[in-house]
């Protein structure tokens, strides 16, 4: 088999493997694909989705981004702007490490999960990812309200749920007017505030791959990830309801 038949035999069985019935089946095709190469990182990152424990599913994705350091060495060192996007043989590598920031995070290994997000955000500043909305959420938990900042200035501009209502939550931290902010936010996704100031954004919690901007489902998840940012701001969350119960 030569090296360009292997390579495509592997791109092959790990299709197969995402669209596999069981997690057994996703197994067996993941290991078969990383018997033909072990530096396969996609293979990795299906295999950790089959493993009974978050320990072997974080050791997994660990080695997947490992394997992806030692493979992109080179770009790494030259820190080229945008490449780790423009180049399609890089998504292995940045599903892994979105993969691991994911899993350390729900987990419990907050500081590590921040740092590996900050760092896809370096690699790919474009950040077609979205991985910035991760960051929004963890940061303020973790006190880091000068990266929010940095971050907030970086995609200046935007016009998204998680963007306007993290503007919104740092102007109140700061202590300046945000009801203009605000109501941005809630002409953008009016259901927000309803599901912060509630307990069931957990329970109605079933995320779809792509939501509808401004939708009841995005609060839910915007809900969902974002509540313990606004608990970490003293009095936010009464704030917010005392500025929308007219609403």
């Amino acid at each position: 088999m030569t090296n360009e038949e292997a390579a495509e035999r592997v791109e092959d069985l790990i299709e197969q493997a995402w669209d596999a019935p069981t997690p057994e089946d996703r197994a067996d095709l993941a290991r078969e694909a990383l018997l033909t190469d072990p530096n396969a990182i996609d293979a990795y990152v299906v295999l950790a989705t089959c493993v009974p424990t978050p320990t072997e599913n974080i050791a997994l994705l660990r080695e997947a981004v490992r394997v992806g350091n030692d493979a992109w060495a080179d770009a790494l060192e030259r820190r080229e702007s945008d490449f780790f996007w423009s180049d399609i043989r890089t998504r292995p590598f940045m599903r892994a490490m979105q993969s691991l920031a994911l899993a350390l995070w729900k987990q419990g290994v907050h500081v590590e999960a921040a740092k590996v997000a900050d760092r896809l955000l370096l690699l790919n500043p474009n950040d077609n990812q979205g991985i910035r909305y991760l960051a929004f959420a963890w940061h303020p938990v973790l006190g880091g309200w000068e990266r929010v900042e940095h971050l907030l200035k970086e995609y200046e501009g935007e016009i998204r749920t998680e963007y306007l209502y993290t503007h919104c939550l740092n102007v109140f931290r700061r202590g300046d007017d945000c009801e203009a902010i605000l109501a941005q936010a809630v002409q953008i996704n009016p259901h927000v505030p309803e599901l912060l100031l509630s307990d069931q954004a957990r329970s109605l919690a079933q995320f779809d791959e792509f939501v509808s901007l401004g939708s009841r489902q995005e609060a839910i998840a915007y809900a969902t990830h974002n509540r313990a940012a606004w608990e970490s701001v003293p009095l936010a969350l009464g704030w917010l309801r005392g500025a929308t119960k007219d609403r």
